[in-house]
């Protein structure tokens, strides 16, 4: 079979020295049904808000980047989670090309979230979080609706199964590069990858979602010819805690799997995109799960990356899942290739709701703050706190690198409801953190400053 073939070969070659990772040029996609795009998930805008509960929608702002997503062309791949079902494609070729797994990375502190339509939910290095949700376009196609149960010799509806991991900075994804070379380099993060067993071998947590015909999409056949696929969205509450500590990096990741639920070999057949009159006798067709991605064809000086950001898509297909990386069939990597380590950048159309409803981690047991008002605010606004008991009370302004641009010592106050103004004259426009401190006791609000 050949699954076990690549694995054998990559058992062979693991003790390889490694060579370094070098950019990558994509396979092609396949063609998505035009009238069924379906849009990104419902935000609501979040300017104002003290807490940050949004979907972060990395592709929405690859749009703006780009000026309009002008330069941006969108496919979909297929996901399986070995290289043993075929693609024979119109030229009567049996293929293997498709991923083992897929992902996203989402660091909610990118700048490039200022240009985007939503800017108030950009978060900073003293900010936390919780994964809520996650949402992906995706196609679903079921070949097989029903197998026989050889113990029942019943027929059985077929259950299959989409595998998702999260991961987050230091469990599960580790920082690496630079690559590319100046002003064009950037950094990235991945997860660790087992080429033997094609799993991750770290993560905060995992589910399985079952699917069925209700989770299924449509095959565009003209006549009778698979090479067209239409997409639908798919969100789903996350139940597995994954929370993200305060930090320099912030990076929460979700990585994709597929498994059919019914048996297949290396002769199986997920696509046929010859005449279906023509079907090879007593070859099996299998369901297989797919994803939308867009391919960035601008220029390299206008390509998604960065030294300081890591937002980005994970692929992992046959050349890299399977192989160590001192082989040059993947230049380098194995496991997963970052989407900006593609020369067309690839990004995938996959979000996340995030929940900073306690931005800057644990609330105080001493002080909290009631309301910031005005907030937007120009030129001034009133921090209005409750105090469990009285104590010197400093109120500071942060920006989102961290800096102090402004800090007002109130004095000893006495416990209840208090309030202090701030005067913003002085400040630019942007998003800002109020930390109000009693006696070493630290509690933080987010306010924006309009001009």
């Amino acid at each position: 079979m050949k699954k076990l073939i690549y694995t054998s070969i990559a058992l062979l070659l693991a003790g390889s020295a490694a060579m370094a990772q070098g950019m990558v040029k994509g396979r092609p996609g396949h063609q998505i049904d035009q009238a069924s795009i379906p849009q990104s998930p419902v935000r609501n805008s979040t300017l104002g808000k003290a807490d940050i509960q949004e979907w972060y929608v990395p592709i929405d702002w690859l749009n703006a980047f780009t000026g309009g997503g002008s330069t941006l062309q969108t496919f979909v791949d297929f996901l399986m989670p070995d290289s043993q079902a075929v693609y024979i494609n119109s030229g009567d070729t049996a293929v293997r090309f498709y991923s083992m797994a897929v992902g996203q990375v989402i660091d909610p502190t990118d700048n490039v979230i200022d240009n985007s339509d939503n800017p108030g939910i950009k978060m900073s290095k003293f900010s936390s979080y919780r994964l809520d949700s996650f949402d992906i376009q995706y196609i679903y196609v079921r070949n097989v609706d029903s197998i026989m149960n050889p113990n029942t010799s019943t027929m059985e509806k077929v259950v299959d199964t989409l595998i998702v991991s999260y991961l987050v900075n230091g469990n599960g994804l580790t920082k690496a590069g630079p690559i590319g070379t100046a002003p064009n380099q950037f950094n990235y993060t991945l997860p660790s990858w087992n080429i033997n067993t094609l799993k991750l071998n770290t993560l905060v947590g995992q589910e399985k979602f079952l699917l069925t015909s209700d989770d299924s999409t449509v095959v565009v056949n003209n006549n009778g010819f698979e090479n067209s696929w239409r997409l639908k969205n798919m969100s789903k509450k996350v139940g597995v805690n994954v929370e993200v500590p305060a930090g320099l990096n912030l990076m929460v990741g979700m990585v994709f799997q597929y498994k059919p639920g019914m048996p297949y070999n290396d002769s199986s057949i997920m696509i046929y995109q010859r005449d279906p009159a023509n079907f090879p006798v007593g070859r099996k067709r299998v369901n297989y799960f797919g994803y939308r991605f867009a391919q960035n064809t601008a220029a390299i000086s206008n390509q998604w990356r960065s030294l300081e950001f890591y937002n980005h898509s994970l692929f992992s297909d046959k050349e890299n899942a399977y192989y160590p990386s001192s082989q040059t069939i993947n230049n380098g990597w194995t496991g997963f290739i970052p989407g900006n380590a593609y020369f067309e950048g690839r990004n995938t159309f996959m979000s996340a709701f995030l929940d900073a409803q306690k931005v800057g981690g644990k609330e105080s047991e001493l002080v909290s703050i009631n309301n910031l008002f005005p907030n937007p605010a120009t030129d001034e606004t009133n921090v209005n706190i409750d105090l469990k008991k009285s104590g010197n009370v400093t109120v500071s302004i942060v920006n989102l690198i961290g800096q102090e641009v402004n800090s007002v010592n109130a004095g000893t106050l006495a416990a209840g409801n208090n309030t202090v103004k701030l005067n913003l004259g002085n400040l630019k426009a942007g998003i800002y953190f109020i930390n109000v401190d009693v006696d070493g006791s630290t509690t933080t609000k987010k306010l924006t400053v309009t001009r």
